[in-house]
């Protein structure tokens, strides 16, 4: 039997690129954590003498500083020279997408507070 070689077979691992992805299982995970975790806000808030303006960077930039290791991550997966990219893709799109959503939900979460407070 005959077995044709693709030229993404031959290809070398993307260790850039495996990391990426990693950040963006991460990006999911804190995800869940902070949606799972939202009912406990006004606690927390109360417990630190916290106002609803750092509700937005609590919740915000963890995952805005993890998105933006595995975009920067995964874009040096995607320009490295014959390795795989499938990993860096993948891990690039999560982490950009991420990001996009972290900076529009913390922006938003303070024009709330502006409007309202």
């Amino acid at each position: 039997m005959d077995h044709a070689v693709t030229p993404d077979a031959s290809r070398g691992a993307n260790p850039f690129g495996v990391a990426s992805v990693i950040a963006g299982v991460l990006l999911l995970l804190v995800g869940t954590a902070t949606i799972m975790l939202s009912p406990a806000i006004p606690l927390i808030l109360s417990r630190f003498q916290l106002s609803y303006q750092f509700v937005g960077l609590l919740t915000a930039l963890p995952q805005a500083l993890i998105a933006l290791v595995g975009t920067v991550l995964g874009i040096v997966g995607l320009l490295a020279k014959g390795r795989r990219r499938v990993a860096a893709i993948i891990g690039t799109t999560i982490g950009a997408s991420h990001l996009v959503t972290a900076i529009v939900g913390f922006v938003g979460s303070q024009v709330v507070v502006l409007l309202l407070g």
